[in-house]
């Protein structure tokens, strides 16, 4: 019987046979097809299953043909033809090793030669083993079985229907024999044995029917489980591009969220150190004209405290500048070694919402010219989940830095209330200066036309902070609004659910 072995394989498209320069190649590639599209089972067969076929195909093959010139005359028809048939079954084996590349093909053309010459069936049968465990088309099952029990039946019987010293069958069932010359004496009857090769025949066919499923069904699987692996390799290959595309949007929030802050404090104060400067310059212009008596006398207490001032906000600037270099330098370590850049993103201390950091954030607002009408009433901050805590967080620090970069001078109003039994609101609004706010809202803000009349402008710096800070407060489950009203007033509202710092913030579904 065909004993072939499935031969797992890559699987990179289209399953296609590689062309063969040889009969058989006892390493054969297989590239998997989907399937359905050929019929065809990827099995590889090994050259040691090859041989023990070949040993076993051409004994019998030639058994018949030297049995049947025992009942003819050398030299006669008969004689003549078993020489022959005993010749093409020693040659017929050559094509076992291609089985493998064409196992239909091989096997009809075994049928043909078992009809035509006083062969064995054996041949056919192992083709047929290799036809059934190759193709996996129920036509090809059911004319190969039909044929191959045809094509037995007629080898079997042809032979136990011979002379009992042409007959393999008759020799199996004859009495022992010490003299060689004694006649072959048969102990059965024409129809047992007729019946005895039936039964026998049936039997291999069933067995070489059982070991063709038997490969099919093994190699099949094989094919399913590299196509399993291949989509768990996809999907693997599909999540870490996912996540790259996270890590990378993180980062780019974490930049505008920093950097944004420090270097919009750092411009506010700058404009006040330039402000001071001119009239410290002109207080000095002042003196220099000291001798004409129609000048006013120079007030240089006046002049000190301006100097302190421009000390003060210099000092300022210095610190935010130095803030703002650490964080592009964070920003920088994160974009180097990206496997890092989560644990670096994660909430901690400076970004997330406590009570230390919310007053860090209003004290520079106001140190930076901001007028602030402040409502908080907050609780138990310390059982806030962490990533809610630092989406709080960024909220207001998003709010604050928008006004003063789009709206500098205008007072601002930030409410904000956090408990477990009410979650945490944020609430802060300012007057609007040339449009602030529009942009943004222009991009995704909130849409309530009958509470927010939105304005219909152009927008004019496309910034992306409110829409990332949209998007962060759904990813954790709560709503975040944002827009302008008829009266010219800008909002920024974001409710978030109360989580406990033991618990994974709920995904929206």
């Amino acid at each position: 019987m065909d004993t072939d072995t499935a031969q797992q394989t890559g699987m990179t498209g289209d399953m296609t046979r590689q062309d063969m320069t040889g009969p058989a190649s006892g390493h054969e590639r297989i590239v998997p097809q989907r399937d359905g599209e050929s019929g065809e089972v990827p099995v590889h067969t090994k050259w040691l299953c090859t041989i023990t076929m070949m040993v076993f195909g051409l004994l019998l093959d030639i058994v018949q043909p030297a049995m049947q010139t025992n009942q003819y005359s050398q030299g006669t028809v008969g004689f003549n033809w078993c020489i022959f048939s005993f010749l093409v079954g020693l040659v017929a084996i050559i094509i076992i090793p291609y089985r493998s590349k064409y196992p239909e093909q091989m096997f009809w053309v075994a049928c043909l030669l078992v009809v035509i010459f006083p062969l064995d069936s054996l041949l056919a049968i192992m083709m047929f083993t290799s036809t059934l465990a190759r193709r996996n088309q129920r036509a090809v099952a059911i004319r190969s079985t039909i044929m191959v029990t045809a094509v037995s039946l007629w080898s079997q019987l042809r032979d136990a229907r011979q002379a009992p010293n042409a007959s393999v069958w008759k020799i199996f069932f004859s009495e022992p024999r010490d003299d060689k010359e004694a006649p072959i004496i048969v102990t059965t009857n024409q129809t047992t044995i007729n019946w005895a090769a039936t039964i026998v025949t049936l039997s291999a066919i069933a067995v070489a029917t059982l070991i063709g499923l038997y490969i099919r069904s093994r190699a099949s699987l094989d094919v399913a489980n590299l196509k399993t692996d291949e989509t768990q390799n996809h999907a693997a290959t599909l999540e870490n591009a996912l996540s790259s595309k996270q890590v990378s949007e993180a980062i780019a929030a974490e930049a505008h969220d920093t950097l944004a802050h420090s270097l919009t404090l750092i411009s506010l104060n700058a404009n006040v150190v330039v402000i001071q400067a001119e009239q410290l310059r002109r207080q000095m212009e002042a003196g220099d004209a000291q001798r004409n008596p129609d000048r006013p006398a120079v007030d240089y207490d006046n002049i000190r405290d301006t100097a302190a001032s421009i000390h003060e906000k210099a000092t300022d600037i210095q610190r935010q500048a130095k803030n703002a270099l650490n964080d592009a330098h964070s920003i920088i370590g994160m974009l180097k070694n990206p496997r890092t850049a989560l644990q670096a993103l994660a909430p901690n201390d400076e970004t997330s919402m406590t009570r230390e950091s919310l007053e860090g954030l209003i004290n520079d607002a106001k140190a930076s010219g901001m007028k602030i009408a402040t409502w908080i009433d907050i609780h138990q901050l310390s059982e806030l989940n962490p990533t809610i805590s630092k989406v709080a967080y960024r909220a207001v620090q998003e709010g604050l830095t928008n006004a003063r970069r789009h709206a500098p001078g205008q007072e601002v109003s930030l409410e904000l209330t956090a408990a477990p039994q009410l979650g945490v609101h944020i609430h802060i609004s300012n007057e609007t200066a040339g449009g602030h706010g529009l942009a943004e809202v222009s991009q995704g803000g909130r849409t309530d036309a009958t509470n927010w009349p939105m304005q219909e402008q152009q927008p004019d710096t496309g910034g992306n902070g409110l829409p990332g800070l949209k998007e962060r407060a759904r990813a954790v489950g709560g709503k975040c609004e944002y827009g302008v009203d008829s009266r010219r007033h800008f909002t920024l509202e974001m409710s978030l659910p109360w989580l406990s710092n033991t618990a994974e913030p709920v995904k929206p579904s």
